[in-house]
């Protein structure tokens, strides 16, 4: 027993019970924040991905492993990352370089001027890199 005027130092099983209720509350807003955040982020407008040309990332694959370009047109790719893992979409040569959420997806436009061969690679942690050939054709 608890003797009088000494301060309590235990919480009573109903306040228990209320700050867990509150903490469980947080964290879903914190959660539901966060995906929602990163939806709106990574997904691109139906509008935007017509007649663009897809690269998709999963499992260490690039597919497709080869893409063609016609110099001094502007062309779109939209890269999809259906891995449960960060990747990275790089093309050195070209100055690009974007990270791509799991399972999202980021819309590139490129206008390559000079021609050639060009690699294209995706890196990821725990899937290794990926890597592609991007020819650039008159």
């Amino acid at each position: 027993q608890r003797r009088r005027g000494a301060p309590r130092t235990t919480a009573t099983r109903g306040e228990r019970r209320t700050f867990g209720v509150i903490v469980m509350v947080l964290l879903v807003l914190v959660i539901l924040s966060g995906v929602l955040h990163i939806v709106g982020r990574t997904t691109v407008s139906a509008g935007a991905k017509s007649g663009a040309i897809v690269v998709e990332m999963k499992n260490s694959y690039l597919m497709p492993e080869r893409l063609e370009l016609r110099a001094g047109e502007i062309t779109r790719i939209l890269v999809k990352n259906n891995d449960f893992f960060i990747h990275t979409f790089e093309i050195d040569e070209l100055g690009v370089d974007y990270t791509v959420l799991p399972f999202g997806e980021v819309l590139i436009e490129l206008r390559p001027t000079n021609t050639g061969e060009f690699t294209f690679r995706s890196e990821a942690n725990m899937t290794g890199d990926m890597e592609g050939t991007l020819v650039v054709t008159r």
